[in-house]
């Protein structure tokens, strides 16, 4: 058996952390993930008047990872401008593994100059009292010191009321137990190939005549950790879906074994009908996916690439499965040029997909860069919006220090302009850059129907972004009728 190499690599996905394979076992943190040279106190905080772990919910039922929503009913706090000065009230983050169980992590709460407010090493959640405005920074874990790699998180214009829900950037992947699965045999006698999909995957399957056992692994769940739902699928020599199979619901036996019977081999397929015109003669490549999602994990990817070779209308008609709440299934466009990426989710239970690269897709943010500051660890970051952005929902910027090696991904309106990285406790001091550090910025502008203003994007669909990635943001969380429009200028995922 082997998983194709493919799996983690979604036309949407600018990297989904869970696919994370590396190995930080050398890289000095210590077993609990958190910074080793934290300093803790008995109430967790290095502000006597900052509140960690109150009895807020905490637990499985709490809003976080897959249960999250990219939408108008996200859990937002008072629709305050962005800016300096206010009342202050509490802002809240939390840091939970998929199914809800808390995790100590750092976090650093900034004013809206970018002044450490306090600084803390909580478990499961912490609070602050901040001004409208202000900064609230997630250092990563695995943070050893110059040389090593880091990723940073910074929220900006932060408002009281704020509730962040965030996962890990790389976390752990539980052994649930495996699933034994019986298909139906071979679907014809010639040179086809057969795969499986329980939310990683797909799977190559040798023979389909012999049950395949499976590891199942919290990663690939969702946000259930006792079922699943297996498609297995056929596909000729042209990779063109020919026939599928499905087993829906599956219990998983904790520690054990789950057996498993798919349906038939079916061929009564959705008809997956795109069409966009006005492509741009100058892209490299369009590259269409089209994805189904259960449980707040997507199965059933189908994908066609291709060079437009200066055609302006293309038609790429595909395959799907029937599957799913309403049949509810995402298309995504991935348009590629030389130096930036345009792409468009519709998630919708309409297959069929007309779009115009000119009025449908949000242009590019070209104009960008890091400018020094009179204070070396304190860069900042600019940007010049393009005519018809104005009105676009929020940015991810990346910024890429050399020396040290560490990226920071800050959410930000897009109509701030810059933003000027904050100051951070001497113990994270490694996470600044050097006076000589050579840098670099990458931007990403996403604008949705369903999301009305920076606030939405800021507390809900940022962090659905960093804890489960892109492409399952707008895919498996994602309600019904979203139309998401995203434009990335060298913006990319690193771990």
């Amino acid at each position: 058996m082997k998983q194709l190499a493919y799996s983690c690599l979604l036309p949407l996905a600018l990297f989904a952390f869970g696919c994370d394979s590396s190995d930080d076992t050398d890289a000095g943190v210590t077993d609990s993930g958190v910074h080793p040279d934290a300093t803790v106190r008995p109430d967790a905080s290095n502000r006597p008047d900052a509140t960690v772990n109150p009895d807020a919910q905490v637990g499985p039922d709490a809003q976080v990872g897959p249960d999250a929503q990219v939408g108008p009913d996200a859990q937002v706090g008072p629709d305050a401008e962005v800016g300096d000065g206010g009342v202050e009230g509490p802002v809240t983050v939390r840091m939970f593994l998929d199914q809800g169980q808390p995790l100590p992590f750092n976090v650093i709460f900034q004013a809206p100059d970018g002044t450490v407010v306090s600084s803390t090493l909580a478990f499961g959640q912490a609070v602050e009292n901040l001004p409208p405005g202000s900064m609230v920074t997630v250092p990563d874990n695995r943070f050893t010191g110059k040389g090593s790699f880091a990723n940073v998180v910074l929220f900006t214009g932060v408002q009281p009321g704020d509730i962040y829900d965030l996962s890990p950037f790389s976390r752990p992947s539980d052994y649930l137990g495996d699933v034994e699965v019986t298909l139906p045999g071979y679907f014809r006698k010639d040179s086809d190939s057969y795969y499986i999909d329980f939310g990683c995957g797909p799977y190559f399957v040798s023979d389909p005549a012999t049950p395949e056992v499976e590891g199942i692994y919290s990663d690939c769940t969702g946000s259930s950790t006792t079922t699943i739902s297996i498609v297995a699928t056929v596909r000729d020599q042209n990779d063109v879906l020919i026939a599928y199979a499905i087993a829906d619901p599956v219990e998983l036996v904790a520690g054990g074994t789950a057996f498993a019977t798919t349906s038939r081999w079916q061929t009564a397929f959705v008809p997956v009908d795109v069409t966009t015109t006005n492509v741009s003669t100058s892209a490299v490549s369009l590259f269409t996916q089209h994805a189904l999602a259960n449980r707040g994990t997507m199965l059933l990817h189908q994908w066609d690439s291709r060079d437009p070779l200066g055609q302006t209308t293309t038609v790429q008609p595909m395959n799907s499965v029937p599957f799913g709440e309403g049949d509810a299934r995402t298309t995504g466009f991935d348009l590629d040029f030389d130096a930036y990426t345009q792409n468009f989710a519709r998630r919708a239970t309409v297959a069929t997909t007309t779009l115009d690269f000119l009025t449908d897709f949000l242009p590019v943010v070209t104009d960008h860069s890091v400018v020094a500051t009179n204070d070396d660890a304190r860069p900042e970051v600019r940007w010049t919006l393009p005519a018809g952005t104005a009105n676009a929902d929020g940015a991810l910027l990346r910024y890429l220090s050399i020396d040290p090696y560490v990226i920071w991904f800050i959410v930000a309106p897009p109509g701030a302009g810059s933003v000027r990285l904050p100051e951070m406790p001497s113990e994270f001091s490694g996470f600044t850059p050097a006076g000589s550090a050579t840098s670099e910025s990458g931007f990403l502008l996403f604008d949705a129907n369903l999301v009305p203003d920076y606030g939405v994007f800021r507390v809900n669909v940022a962090p659905a972004f960093f804890t489960r990635g892109i492409d399952e943001a707008l895919q498996g969380m994602a309600p019904v009728g979203l139309e998401a429009r995203l434009s990335m200028s060298r913006f990319y995922f690193d771990n």
